[in-house]
């Protein structure tokens, strides 16, 4: 997520739209280390403790689906996202071989 802001094709998006993909991969990453502390310290580490991590989980998680709602519901996103390069073309060529088709 947080690469796809600098490639080509994004690179003309406005700065709203570069924002909402670096915060969507920065909420990813937060995610999974709270995830990743949960599953490995389940045992180490306190209920209370347990349950305010899982409730930073679940928040992150909450803001993470509404950037990516407010993503899927914006005309601009879909405007760059059915754009095609020149060099991803999907459309077969007609070669020598394809001329009795």
């Amino acid at each position: 997520m947080i690469a796809a802001t600098f490639t080509a094709k994004y690179r003309s998006a406005s700065m709203w739209l570069r924002a909402v993909y670096i915060l969507l991969g920065i909420f990813a990453l937060a995610w999974s280390a709270f995830e990743s502390v949960i599953v490995v310290g389940a045992g180490h580490i306190s209920r209370h403790r347990f349950v305010v991590l899982s409730q930073c989980r679940a928040m992150i998680a909450g803001i993470a689906f509404g950037l990516f709602l407010s993503l899927l519901f914006s005309p601009e996103f879909w405007r760059i996202a059915r754009r095609r390069g020149s060099n991803q073309s999907l459309e077969p060529t007609a070669g020598p071989r394809d001329a009795h088709l």
